[in-house]
């Protein structure tokens, strides 16, 4: 698993850098690495992350899509070490295609990614969850998609601190 450096460290971190290391936290998401970055420095990662849900209520709507956007889709082959770790690497052809499906209905509905906290749950597990959400309030759904994003950061770290 990769690391994070010593806080100090992110705080003189060079731009390309800081957003290299935060999206280990959030995946690559310019417009939030851009708006965390101005407010350096930070005592700890995390009033980072307490801080960088402020910032993301925030942005405006068409930048907390891009943050959502920057989160794989469940189920997607291409995946970032810590999403790869996240959703398991065994592969279900039949909850995989349902995914894809239900990835994509969801997707048309909202404008944006599913995005939820898997937190160990299987990728069958998820599949009444995306079911259930994709009827609702656009608004709603994205407010829940940066709130999984920000619990899968905490998560994330909790995960990376313990391998410190």
């Amino acid at each position: 698993m990769t690391s994070l450096p010593d806080i100090n460290e992110l705080n003189e971190a060079a731009f390309a850098s800081f957003n290299n290391l935060i999206s280990l936290l959030f995946e690559p998401a310019p417009p939030l690495a851009i708006e965390l970055y101005a407010k350096r420095p930070f005592d700890d990662y995390t009033q980072l992350l307490n801080l960088a849900k402020q910032v993301i209520s925030q942005l405006s709507k068409d930048d907390q899509i891009t943050v959502v956007n920057a989160h794989p889709r469940l189920g997607e082959k291409n995946l970032s070490v810590m999403s790869a770790i996240e959703q398991g690497k065994i592969m279900n052809n039949s909850v995989d295609q349902q995914l894809a499906l239900l990835n994509k209905a969801y997707e048309d509905r909202h404008g944006f990614k599913f995005i939820t906290f898997v937190n160990g749950r299987s990728r069958q597990d998820i599949l009444p969850e995306i079911k259930s959400r994709i009827d609702n309030d656009t608004g709603l759904e994205l407010e829940c998609g940066l709130n999984a994003m920000i619990s899968i950061a905490f998560d994330r770290l909790k995960k990376i601190s313990a391998k410190i």
